[in-house]
């Protein structure tokens, strides 16, 4: 597999945190605010997964994050994301193998975490919390069972922008950590 370069990364996520912006600019104007808010957390968990699949992949990279004889059969089966099934015939096949969000952050964050002590996460932080609860509003949204479901709260969207702002820094230390300079550097 080759890697596609940081440059590259930020133009493929890049787009999803303008994205984000938009739907900020659209709350603060205050025009058709329910939408701009929906829009908001449907922009900001399309950003984080799309950044925790790149990472995941630059995690499958031998030795680019990390050196894979530190990693186990069980974490790189993980990263390859294939589960393997044998059907009433015998015949061995493949499917994608479907992680939440939550969860596959939460395995991305112990990976790094387990070669650079810096990057790992208590996961009973407000932090964490943050996170498990952008997720839960997202849930909500998409698989909504009552009308209070369909709205994101100025509360929620300050909470949802301080993990962000998180989520970024932590992210862009990944690249200081691994190699001692930023990730726009590489």
């Amino acid at each position: 597999m080759s890697l596609m370069p940081i440059h590259d990364l930020l133009q493929y996520y890049g787009p999803l945190h303008d994205d984000i912006e938009r739907c900020l600019v659209g709350i603060e104007i205050g025009e058709d605010i329910e939408y701009w808010r929906r829009s908001y957390l449907r922009c900001l968990c399309t950003f984080f997964e799309a950044r925790v699949y790149l990472l995941k992949l630059e995690l499958k990279t031998n030795d680019h994050l990390i050196s894979h004889s530190s990693l186990s059969p069980e974490v790189l089966d993980f990263l390859g994301g294939t589960e393997w099934n044998v059907g009433n015939n015998g015949e061995i096949k493949s499917r994608v193998k479907i992680v939440s969000p939550v969860d596959e952050l939460k395995a991305v964050i112990k990976i790094l975490g387990s070669i650079y002590p810096k990057l790992l996460w208590e996961f009973d932080s407000s932090r964490w919390t943050r996170l498990k609860e952008i997720y839960k509003s997202r849930n909500a949204l998409v698989h909504p069972k009552k009308p209070m479901d369909l709205s994101i709260t100025e509360k929620e969207i300050y909470e949802f922008e301080k993990f962000r702002e998180d989520f970024n820094s932590w992210s862009a230390s990944i690249y200081a950590e691994a190699w001692g300079r930023p990730e726009s550097d590489s």
